[in-house]
């Protein structure tokens, strides 16, 4: 299926003529017409914000900046907040270039929509922006490292825990921001039946999961515990990354199902679960002391 999906984009490119050297004939390259869209639609960009939309390099942004403004469609000038910094924005004849770009583009696009049905246009653009979203998050999960805890880490998934029940009003008694392990975790769960892993960028934890015999049941159920994630971390599909790490670790240990409790707020989380294989239970398993969560799960490994 890959190499179909890879043959697939090859020649959606090749049909939208992206490799040649222009876009029709506007006399822009494709990389200097999307620094038009992404300032336009921003209204004033900075070089690094830019780079990071187009997925370049800031040398390559400089370059492109400078012809773009040797032609006269967009300006360059200094920030006001940080002088290192240059911001980009459309002139007229950039906005008028621009709207030129965005007519013979829907030209294109809409002559090839005028051969498929209406509910194909929707699979189209469905397909287009989950495999958009896919890659956009696979490069910038890249910079995480996901590695098992450390002694060092503990307070700073303390703290984590504590901020993130704290955001979701999972707070006081019944909640697992309560339990003595919060403060432990790396002696918590450094035995044998247990597993806990942090996800670090620049040496900073952001979050973390993990694995422990579930109390009170028999001794194959193991629970998902303690895994809470920094705004910031989220949406780079790092929750199922770390999940899918969690079970494969609980699948070595001997365990043949693996249980969770979770609120129903937490929505998220619950369509996490949900997609990897675990049911709702109409009850909860095993002792934790979690009365206060109203949403069980359990998945047979």
């Amino acid at each position: 299926m890959i190499h179909l999906l890879r043959e697939e984009s090859r020649r959606m490119v090749r049909e939208l003529n992206m490799l040649g050297r222009t876009f029709r004939n506007t006399g822009l390259t494709h990389s200097e017409i999307h620094t038009l869209i992404e300032v336009d639609h921003h209204k004033v960009l900075t070089a690094s914000e830019l780079a990071d939309l187009l997925n370049l390099d800031k040398s390559t942004i400089s370059r492109i900046a400078t012809a773009l403004q040797r032609k006269k469609l967009i300006s360059v000038t200094t920030a006001r907040h940080d002088a290192r910094q240059k911001e980009l924005r459309l002139t007229a004849s950039g906005t008028a270039k621009l709207r030129n770009i965005d007519r013979l583009a829907n030209q294109q696009v809409s002559a090839a929509c005028e051969l498929l049905e209406k509910e194909e246009i929707e699979n189209v653009y469905n397909g287009l922006r989950l495999y958009a979203k896919s890659l956009w998050r696979r490069r910038h999960g890249e910079k995480y490292n996901i590695r098992p805890i450390r002694r060092g880490d503990d307070p700073f998934i303390a703290k984590i825990i504590r901020q993130t029940m704290t955001e979701y009003g999972a707070v006081g008694a019944g909640f697992s921001i309560q339990d003595k392990e919060v403060d432990t975790m790396f002696d918590s769960y450094n035995t044998n039946r247990s597993a806990y892993f942090v996800i670090e960028c620049n040496r900073q934890i952001l979050g973390g999961g993990g694995i422990a015999p579930l109390i009170g049941a028999e001794p194959h159920i193991c629970e998902l515990k303690k895994m809470y994630f920094l705004p910031e971390l989220r949406g780079f599909g790092l929750g199922k990354k770390i999940l899918n790490l969690c079970l494969t670790r609980a699948k070595e240990l001997g365990y043949t199902h693996c249980y969770l409790e979770t609120l129903k707020r937490m929505q998220e989380a619950n369509r996490l679960y949900q997609k990897s294989g675990f049911k709702l239970l109409t009850s909860h398993l095993g002792n934790t002391g979690h009365h206060k969560c109203d949403a069980w799960y359990l998945k047979d490994l």
